[in-house]
Parts: C-alpha cells; structure tokens; sequence
C-alpha cells in the first residue's frame, strides 16, 4: 500500500468517527437534564433561559425615571464677595496698595455658591401693659392668638415636628435628636407626642372626610399590612379609591375594625381585597 493510500484510508476512518461522535453526543443530549433554578439549588439569575416575567409595560422613558435639575444662577445673589488680585505673578508688584489709577480691574468671570445658614432659635417676648382710662377703668393688653402659656415653641418648630414625623416617618428619638443638633433647640419627646397629638385632633374633620369618601365610593381597595409596636404586633388596614386613602391603624385583624369604622359597611361598593374573612364580613355590592 502506497502512501497515498494509507492518507486517504485513515482520513476515511476519521471521517466514520467524526459522525459516530456527533452520533453519540445527540444520544446522549436525550439523558441530559440542564441545571436550572427549578430542579437545583443555583440561583434564578444563572437561568441562562430565563425570560423576564415582569407585567410592567415596557416604557419609552429614559433609565432612572426622574427628570434632570440643572442648577441655575441667580440674578439677584444675597451676597457678592469681589476678589481682587494682591500682586503680580510675573514681577511681584503689589496691587492692594497702589493708588495708580492704571490699575484697573475688570470682572473676568463669576460663580454662586448656593447654601442654607446655620439654624438657630429666635426667641419673642411679647409684654401686655395696661392702663387707666380717664372713665376709671384699668385696660390691658391682650397675648396674640396662640400665645397661651408663659413659655412655648413657635409655630415653625410645631409644622416642622409634624412633616418629619408624619411625612419623613422620623421617630421621636432621631426626631428629638435632630432638633438637638440642627436646630439647636431642646425639646422633649413628651412635647413632641403632644404637638402631633395636637395637631391630630384639628385634623380630624379632615379625616372623618376621607372616610366619607370612601363610603360613597363605587370602587374600593382594601388591605391591612402588619407592623411592630414596641415588640407587639398592630395591624394598617387601608381603603382606597381613585382620589383618597383612609388608613386605621389598630391592634386587631378582626372584623370588628371594620365595624368601628364602617358600621355600615360599603353597601354600594365593589370592593377589592384579598378576600380575608373579615373583610368578606362585611356589607359591600360585591366582592373582587
């Protein structure tokens, strides 16, 4: 045998096992499992398979959501530091002292500085005085409104109080700790729990509104959420329709909540929840 010959018989023999290998792999492939989230311990984010099951409808916005703030100068600035030159670079001639009128500055350029002062208390003192009318009548004085006590905090620490604490959810704690070392005013978490409860019982009309809203409602949404109260566990139930929310917080996942808040029920409402028993208790249109 040539050769030649002997080439192309092992290249024929190599051509047989190319095949029988492709042959075996596509065999084999039937007893194959590929790892997934689904049937191994890895986890979902190696699912190379894997397709987005999110029901968000894809948006044209730009990533992030938030559209950009671009800081703009101010035409009338609070203050204006002039910086002038003290001496030359080049030959080290003063220019602080020199009354030759050949110095003359130009403005080359400027750029603001935005910033907030330092937060220190004001104190008012209001005085009544009295006098005696020619009649023989004394006639005092009267404190504005609002001026009760011999000392108290202003109206502007009170609405700060309540946004940090009602909107911001600060506790009392950081709350009082903030006063402390921002503002430089010293108040008591005592003061602060009446200034909310204050502040509460003004808003009450307000929510007893919310609440009517809700009772008119021909579409409402409801859920209550658990939380912890000083190692107890309390309950949010909320209603929702298009316009308002009506939160109760409370200590029962009971109907009786409901009933307390809704003696009536939703007769004329379709309301949705997650079909809680209590929630089902009580008088609605339907139930979602």
């Amino acid at each position: 045998m040539t050769d030649q010959e002997k080439i192309q018989d092992l290249e024929g023999k190599i051509a047989l096992a190319l095949t029988r290998i492709t042959e075996l792999e596509s065999f084999l492939l039937k007893f194959t499992t590929t790892k997934t989230s689904n049937n191994s311990h890895i986890p979902p984010s190696v699912d190379l398979s894997r397709k987005n099951q999110s029901l968000r409808e894809k948006s044209d916005k730009p990533v992030g959501g938030h559209q950009g703030y671009n800081l703009k100068m101010s035409s009338t600035p609070d203050q204006i530091e002039k910086i002038y030159p003290n001496f030359c670079n080049v030959c080290g001639e003063s220019l602080t002292d020199s009354t030759d009128s050949a110095f003359r500055f130009d403005l080359l350029s400027v750029r603001q500085v935005i910033d907030i002062p330092l937060i220190f208390p004001t104190t008012t003192e209001f005085q009544c005085f009295g006098t005696k009318c020619i009649c023989g009548h004394h006639q005092k004085s009267s404190f504005p409104q609002g001026v009760d006590n011999h000392i108290q905090y202003g109206k502007n620490i009170q609405s700060l109080a309540i946004y940090q604490n009602c909107y911001q959810f600060l506790p009392f704690a950081r709350l009082q700790d903030f006063f402390q070392k921002i503002c430089h005013v010293a108040i008591s978490k005592g003061t602060i729990e009446n200034i909310i409860r204050r502040t509460a019982q003004k808003a009450q009309p307000v929510y007893e509104q919310l609440q009517q809203a809700i009772v008119v409602s021909f579409f409402v949404g409801s859920d209550e959420t658990g939380f912890k109260l000083k190692g107890s566990k309390g309950w949010f139930w909320v209603w929702q329709n298009a316009f308002v929310t009506y939160i109760v917080a409370a200590c029962s996942r009971s109907k009786e909540v409901i009933k307390e808040h809704f003696p009536e029920g939703l007769p004329n409402t379709i309301l949705c929840s997650d079909r809680l028993a209590a929630q089902l208790s009580q008088k609605a249109l339907k139930f979602v």
